[in-house]
């Protein structure tokens, strides 16, 4: 008897499938915010809450003007309603009343659409490449999931700009953001020259049942240790090569020339390696080029 685990695979489409992708590639899961839509919602409750306020004073004014001496001979409705949220919960029609509970429901969305745009707009942005792929794959009609065309239209619409979508999970921006900015430059540039040049020689690592094309892992931390090996192999030569410099050239102007040319290239080297701030880096460049004055001026240097 066969058992269900060695039944045959299901076969997915659709939305189903579209899910599966999702699942399998967490970056490329985007979708989008519908920014301008989320606006003009917010500006609608703006404005119905404008003319409810306008609406809720003209009532306070009216019930003002009718008001009378809090008697018990008289109408409830002529008790001053401004000065106790007993009566004016008690009072039977008070237009006043309705019109508070109208408000309160409406300002509780208003207040909840504001927030959850604050939210969406904290998640996290696509990569143009994500966005490339994502476009890629909705329209692909081989191994796309198939969804109804008028239903993913946005997708082929190339006037919507990359921030009217959003990564559902945390992109790698987050989880390489201790990362320096020339490893995450080295990274920008490999996911590049993969899709235009390394593609056709590499092997998938997982083809997944989400369609599109296949994935290829690279090792982003291998990736992190290679650039910083590099790093303090190269450091030490740069060094060494404004030594060199500053000992075999005997004159003074040229000499200064070349601390200018290697404390320009320290400082840029410290900003595409570190994540420090300005005053950080100006302090450490500020040490270094002295450190190079010191040495011309060291009578021994010659």
């Amino acid at each position: 008897m066969q058992r269900p685990d060695d039944a045959t695979e299901v076969h997915l489409n659709g939305y189903d499938k579209a899910v599966q992708r999702y699942l399998e590639h967490p970056r490329g899961a985007l979708v989008r915010k519908f920014l301008s839509l989320q606006i003009k919602n917010i500006l609608y409750y703006q404005a119905e809450l404008n003319h409810l306020e306008k609406d809720l004073n003209d009532c306070i004014r009216a019930d003002a003007q009718s008001r009378a001496p809090a008697n018990a001979s008289l109408p409830q409705h002529t008790i001053d309603l401004q000065t106790s949220w007993w009566h004016l919960y008690i009072t039977e029609n008070s237009e006043q009343w309705e019109l508070l509970k109208k408000i309160r429901s409406t300002l509780t969305e208003y207040q909840t659409a504001l927030v959850r745009l604050s939210q969406i707009e904290k998640l996290g942005r696509p990569h143009r490449l994500d966005m490339r792929l994502a476009r890629d794959y909705f329209c692909d009609k081989e191994n796309g999931p198939n969804i109804e065309s008028n239903e993913i239209s946005f997708w082929t619409d190339e006037t919507l700009p990359d921030s009217e979508f959003v990564a559902l999970f945390t992109n790698d921006d987050e989880r390489n953001k201790d990362l320096d900015k020339l490893t995450l430059w080295i990274i920008q540039k490999l996911e590049w020259c993969h899709y235009n040049i390394l593609e056709r020689y590499r092997k998938a690592t997982c083809a997944g049942r989400g369609g599109g094309k296949p994935t290829f892992k690279y090792d982003v931390r291998r990736i992190a240790d290679t650039v910083s090996l590099a790093t303090l192999i190269s450091a030490p030569l740069i060094n060494f090569a404004a030594m060199l410099a500053l000992y075999s050239i005997k004159d003074m102007k040229a000499r200064l020339a070349i601390i200018l040319v290697f404390t320009q290239i320290f400082s840029i080297i410290m900003s595409a390696l570190t994540n420090n701030r300005t005053a950080t880096m100006f302090a450490a460049t500020t040490a270094y080029s002295a450190v190079l004055v010191v040495f011309v001026g060291n009578p021994n240097a010659n």
